[in-house]
């Protein structure tokens, strides 16, 4: 629930943002406002979040590990922190799926895959949302096999199947149980599922 009237101020309403670079505006004449130091953030590369507010919806774990791989920025230690908290407190265990989904497909999309991957497993929200994935990040091959992704712009459905190429030697239930979990669109499951499938053969 939130509350929108004439009398909540600008700075009240920034105040609701989830990361101080999105919490800035600009007034008629232009002039910057910015009362959560994001323009200062923006150019120290640091993604971090503007106050407790940003526990209010804990699909921002993921979108804030997604911007870490759009902008190759690095995560607040205090931001981290809170979103490690919120993980362990069990918030990230109501996430809805295709929110979810839609942040994570996002991330692989971007610029900088590896990162999103690298922060959901440092804050810990790597083994709840997709724990079939976690032996992937044991060692640095799902960086150097993203990294050919992104050189050779694959689109989202090939960047999936070689991220959960290590799954090939479990059979598909890995990879079903992956993907109904996600809500992942079907051309993305079955690419991957044909993948795994000549990796056996």
């Amino acid at each position: 629930a939130f509350h929108a009237a004439p009398d909540v101020t600008l700075e009240q309403d920034l105040a609701r943002r989830d990361l101080t670079m999105n919490a800035m505006a600009k007034d008629e004449a232009g002039e910057l406002i910015d009362p959560f130091g994001g323009a200062r953030d923006l150019k120290l590369k640091i993604l971090r979040h503007v106050g407790e507010a940003f526990t209010e919806d804990p699909v921002r774990i993921v979108r804030t590990a997604r911007f870490a791989a759009r902008f190759s920025f690095r995560i607040a230690d205090e931001t981290l922190a809170l979103m490690r908290h919120m993980v362990e407190h069990g918030e990230a265990d109501h996430l809805v799926a295709e929110r979810v989904w839609r942040e994570f497909a996002r991330g692989l999309q971007e610029a900088h895959p590896a990162q999103m991957l690298s922060a959901l497993e440092r804050c810990g929200a790597l083994a709840k949302l997709v724990p079939e994935l976690v032996p992937v990040l044991e060692g640095d091959d799902h960086v150097k096999v993203l990294e050919r992704a992104v050189h050779a712009y694959a689109v989202l459905e090939i960047r999936f199947a070689l991220l959960a190429w290590p799954l090939g030697r479990e059979g598909r239930k890995g990879l079903d149980e992956l993907c109904e979990r996600l809500r992942a669109p079907n051309e993305v499951h079955d690419l991957t599922a044909l993948a795994l499938r000549l990796q056996q053969q």
